[in-house]
């Protein structure tokens, strides 16, 4: 059934995505100019799932220079109030990041059929806000939320639009499979970062870089 999912949501997402994009930058042509970059530093989108994915994540971007990856911007589901009270913490003390809430693209044994137009609305959410945002880098770990992001930024590279790079981790718990997420986004991240060396090996695409969280 996994199959199923990956071939229904791809499906909505690439429609919803290229119908929107289509539609934003024929009405709001000003969203095809760049913002400028400053040398020197990165602008960092991350998206935080919930429970072990937040915490996987955070402990990630406690890694990170923060005076290199800046602006951060964190993707965070609307009824996810755990990852938003966790970031609280992690930020304490710092000013120059920001939240924005998005709908999830699939809810927990929501089915198949009517997660399309679920995804619609997630892609159609998130786009102004990757468009005006511009990340340079997007980090995910996992969560469904991130795919709708992931592929927008995709296809905003795709068609130079706006340059991101896109960094999958997979989470520490995979150790034989990747999760559902990873089978979809291994097609659209620019790095798909795996920690036990088994899945490396089953998926090519995948990078193996030890357990770093």
């Amino acid at each position: 059934m996994d199959w199923v999912w990956v071939i229904t949501f791809l499906t909505s997402a690439v429609l919803a995505t290229v119908i929107s994009l289509w539609l934003l930058l024929l009405l709001f042509p000003s969203w095809q100019v760049p913002l400028p970059s400053n040398p020197g530093q990165v602008r960092t989108s991350l998206v935080l799932g919930s429970g072990g994915h937040t915490a996987e994540m955070l402990k990630l971007v406690q890694t990170l220079d923060k005076a290199v990856y800046t602006p951060r911007t964190y993707f965070i589901a609307q009824t996810d109030k755990f990852s938003r009270d966790k970031l609280a913490g992690c930020e304490a003390e710092s000013e120059d990041y920001s939240v924005c809430l998005i709908p999830r693209s699939r809810e927990v044994a929501q089915s198949y059929m009517t997660s399309i137009p679920s995804t619609i609305l997630s892609f159609l959410h998130c786009l102004p806000l990757v468009l005006v945002s511009q990340p340079q880098l997007l980090l995910v770990n996992g969560p469904g939320t991130c795919v709708p992001l992931a592929v927008i930024a995709w296809l905003l590279s795709l068609t130079r639009i706006s340059k991101c790079r896109v960094v999958f981790v997979e989470s520490l718990c995979r150790v034989k499979t990747l999760s559902l997420t990873g089978k979809i986004l291994q097609f659209f991240a620019d790095d798909v970062l795996v920690q036990w060396p088994e899945l490396s090996l089953k998926y090519p695409r995948t990078k193996y870089i030890g357990r770093f969280l």
